[in-house]
């Protein structure tokens, strides 16, 4: 089952999706999904007006309000919005439960909605598909605005890192029963002629799964292997 996350909005998903899957994008358009963090347009467009002009008043609470918060937590580089540095305290107070935490020493970039699902995608896979505490340890040095819940969406949906799961699973072990002596034998001829040792350039190896057979029924057995060995030879199937 999909966890329900919206955070992309404009441009063509599916174009974007692969190799996520773009069956499942109809699932993360849950409008209930809120991320305090990640910035308005209304928000985004009276940070830069008021960064941009240090003159400009304020008008009504909530412009008084972006203002503020624009010129204490905010700076313009190259026209793009990023937050300040993050204090280790800080990055503690909104982490509690992250046992991996980093102080914040470079400005984050600000991504809006539009933007969340590509720079995410993009960090996952340059680290060779990552898992979810990687790559929401980079996610979270470069870019404000991104949450870990919306880098596990982006891990759990991804094709290749499934289909790379699914390869890890390894099959349960099952019993082969022998229930009669020579039942089920195994053998093996081992190639030795670029280091032969007195004239014998072969090593042969047998094995029987039945652990209560007779000597003398075993060695029978053997010699018949051997004969075998010895028509493959004769008829030229088998070199000397």
């Amino acid at each position: 089952m999909v966890t329900p996350v919206s955070f992309i909005t404009g441009g063509n998903p599916r174009d974007l999706i692969n190799p996520l899957g773009a069956e499942v994008f109809d699932y993360i358009k849950d409008p209930n999904h809120t991320n305090r963090s990640r910035l308005t347009d209304r928000q985004r467009r009276d940070y830069k007006f008021f960064l941009e002009d240090e003159d400009c008043k304020a008008k009504g609470p909530t412009e008084h309000n972006n203002r503020n918060r624009a010129r204490t937590n905010f700076q313009l580089i190259g026209g793009q919005l990023f937050h300040n540095p993050v204090p280790l305290s800080e990055v503690r107070k909104k982490n509690d439960d992250d046992n991996d935490l980093i102080e914040m020493t470079e400005p984050l970039r600000a991504i809006m909605a539009e933007d969340a699902y590509q720079r995410i995608k993009n960090i996952h896979e340059k680290y060779s598909h990552a898992g979810i505490n990687k790559t929401w340890r980079e996610v979270r040095r470069l870019y404000y605005g991104l949450t870990k819940e919306e880098v596990t969406w982006i891990k759990n949906n991804c094709r290749r890192c499934a289909a790379q799961n699914a390869m890890n699973v390894q099959a349960p072990i099952q019993m082969i029963v022998s229930s009669t002596p020579l039942e089920r034998v195994y053998f093996d001829l081992i190639d030795m002629r670029h280091l032969p040792a007195g004239g014998y350039e072969y090593i042969f190896h047998a094995k029987v799964s039945f652990d209560s057979i007779p000597l003398k029924l075993l060695m029978l057995g053997m010699l018949g292997i051997l004969g075998m060995l010895g028509m493959l030879e004769m008829l030229g199937m088998l070199e000397k």
